[in-house]
């Protein structure tokens, strides 16, 4: 399993919906699981860019993936 989380950042127009890690900037971050051996997407999601990726792959804090 691979997990990835990759920022797009925005015009700061778009702050109120995708919230940026600094202030007057706007950012999603993409998180995707991707099942290398199957070569499958095993989760997506499109959340704001603060949101940490083991918040959406269900990991503890020093955890791994895999």
């Amino acid at each position: 399993m691979i997990a990835d989380g990759t920022v797009l950042r925005f015009h700061e127009l778009l702050a109120e919906v995708y919230d940026g890690r600094r202030e007057e900037q706007a950012g999603a971050r993409f998180h995707l699981l991707h099942n290398v051996t199957e070569q499958t997407i095993d989760r997506f999601s499109v959340t704001d860019e603060k949101r940490h990726d083991s918040t959406q792959f269900g990991q503890d804090r020093g955890s791994k993936v895999g």
